[in-house]
């Protein structure tokens, strides 16, 4: 039982291990749609007022994406590895 214990935890901590990864690469990708937006514009792809409407669109989508990830994070990750570590010291002690 304990193995197990041990398992889901490792599980927890690399799922925790994802959203940090993902929310690192959604960091670095929001200036990088900065400038790919305004490339667009200047070379024509996009009109200057398309750009706003792109950067609302796509800003608010990783933006929501963000927000979901850390709430999965405080709501869910977070109390299940607090719990799977009171378990394993539980069993630990016995």
């Amino acid at each position: 039982l304990l193995e197990t214990f041990r398992a889901l935890r490792a599980d927890n901590t690399a799922a925790q291990l994802r959203i940090f990864i993902i929310g690192g690469a959604m960091i670095a990708f929001a200036p990088l749609l900065y400038v790919l937006l305004n490339q667009l514009v200047a070379t024509g792809k996009m009109a200057p007022h398309e750009m706003q409407s792109a950067a609302f669109v796509l800003g608010s989508a990783l933006a929501l994406s963000a927000l979901w990830m850390i709430v999965k994070l405080v709501t869910r990750l977070a109390p299940e590895r607090r719990h799977i570590d009171a378990l394993i010291a539980q069993y630990e002690v016995a």
